[in-house]
């Protein structure tokens, strides 16, 4: 196990790692398994406001159990039900692809290569997290959040210039014998507030019914966004290496 510290005001609060995996839609669920997804109009423009990119959102859950009770019967079928989400939303497990310019920028699933197809999902433990601080209705400091939140991996670059860059990770973090954190960061140029939920609601559904089908599955259809304007070109124009 690893121990990280987190500096909150004057006190520390030490986190403990329990658990750090990679989680991939099941093999052969993705209908073809190398798939790269154009950019819209509507994703470019976060190209041009990377300081907006990465999306957080946290949600917390009562669960008066020890963390051992919680690594035996949750954790289990969160990172199941997380793989057969991720089926429906594949682009998430892949990279963002930004090449050299004047080549577009663009989403590319892999299932065969693990750094295409996967999300890191951590599981961690707070001992000293104050539950009830976090649920009550009454103003209080973000930064006594932070502890929940995960960041996304780094963006790795080739050797042609082209950036790779990762769309999610997860993080859930366990208060023994009072609850636990979900936190979802996403690259917004992979998902609005409307597909963010989206994916959420999936993803609790799933682990709800245990695997049951989806009555709403996501569209990645690209296409149906028609642009008679050229927005697109414009935005292509404006765009300068961000990261």
């Amino acid at each position: 196990m690893m121990w990280c510290i987190f500096e909150m005001g004057h006190e520390g609060c030490e986190i403990k790692v329990l658990d750090h995996c990679m989680v991939s839609p099941p093999a052969g669920s993705v209908p073809n398994p190398t798939t790269s997804l154009p950019l819209t109009f509507f994703d470019i423009k976060w190209l041009l406001k990377p300081k907006n990119l990465p999306v957080r959102r946290l949600s917390l859950y009562k669960f008066p159990h020890p963390t051992h009770h919680f690594m035996k019967i949750v954790f289990p079928s969160l990172k199941h039900s997380l793989s057969l989400t991720l089926q429906h939303f594949f682009p998430y497990a892949g990279k963002l692809v930004c090449p050299p310019q004047p080549q577009k920028p663009h989403i590319l699933y892999v299932e065969d290569d693990s750094s295409y197809s996967s999300v890191p999902f951590t599981v961690t433990e707070w001992s000293t997290g104050d539950f009830n601080l976090f649920l009550s209705n009454q103003p209080k400091n973000v930064t006594v959040l932070h502890p929940f939140a995960t960041s996304l991996p780094s963006v790795s670059t080739l050797e042609d210039g082209t950036r790779l860059v990762p769309l999610m990770a997860v993080q859930v973090t366990v208060l023994p014998n009072s609850g636990f954190g979900i936190c979802v960061t996403v690259n917004h140029v992979a998902a609005d507030g409307k597909a963010f939920l989206h994916f959420m609601k999936s993803w609790a559904s799933i682990c709800r019914t245990r695997g049951e089908s989806l009555d709403n599955v996501p569209l990645h259809d690209r296409s149906v966004v028609e642009d008679p304007n050229g927005f697109e070109l414009n935005l292509l124009k404006q765009w300068s290496s961000p990261w």
